[in-house]
């Protein structure tokens, strides 16, 4: 509720501040401010991510985890076949409502942990409130029998009751995965370290609830499908 119509009030504050002479308090706002999603309240920093977190690095099992404890087989790996013509569906995020359905934002993502080219990995449920915010990433060594692929992934808070609600998603195009500005195809052989990167995030994970990574091919068509053909 705190975060409903921010926008609007934002923009109204600044053009108040810069082109009405309305006194307000634009002017002496930190540099940075941010909604912590569950906490329903605003925080303000000077820089991003906020000086008071820190860095944490999690691992993804082929048992099925997301864990702070580095995986004992390294060299362990999880496979799928992904079908361009049968594409993992764009469900909530970033997206416009269309046909007169508002799709946009957090929803449950359960329905796309069924398909056999979604990958799912979860934490532990949290002990303690898990504060997160800043920017995360998330690093895969791929191998792949067609000369390239996307790899999308999403980051989901798994409720008690089995709801897998969407909190941010990204994808990389593993031919582009060094830079954007040339490609580099996949070799069959060849083991390629793909970085995918996730928007800003504030989130705080309630006592109970597990975070979840989802590895998938496709998040279409919020993004074209990728026909692995080069």
């Amino acid at each position: 509720p705190a975060a409903a119509d921010a926008d609007s009030i934002e923009v109204l504050a600044f053009f108040d501040h810069h082109l009405r002479g309305i006194g307000n308090d634009w002017g002496s706002r930190p540099t940075v401010r941010y909604f912590q999603t569950n906490e329903d309240r605003w925080e303000g920093t000077s820089s991003w991510p906020p000086p008071h977190t820190s860095a944490a690095t999690w691992y993804l099992d082929t048992g099925g985890d997301l864990t702070e404890t580095a995986p004992a087989e390294p060299s362990a790996f999880l496979e799928y076949i992904s079908l361009p013509t049968n594409p993992v569906p764009s469900l909530c995020g970033a997206l416009l409502a269309q046909g007169g359905e508002d799709n946009g934002g957090p929803g449950d993502l359960s329905v796309l942990e069924e398909r056999a080219d979604v990958l799912a990995f979860t934490s532990p449920p949290a002990t303690l409130p898990l504060a997160i915010a800043g920017d995360a990433s998330v690093t895969l060594w791929v191998q792949c029998d067609a000369v390239d692929t996307d790899l999308a992934v999403r980051l989901t808070e798994v409720y008690p009751d089995g709801r897998s609600m969407w909190l941010a998603d990204g994808i990389r195009r593993a031919s582009l995965r060094n830079g954007f500005s040339t490609r580099q195809f996949l070799a069959p052989a060849g083991v390629y370290e793909v970085t995918v990167v996730l928007p800003p995030l504030a989130v705080t994970i309630p006592p109970g609830h597990r975070l979840r990574l989802l590895v998938m091919p496709s998040n279409y068509d919020r993004f074209d499908v990728n026909m692995q053909d080069g």
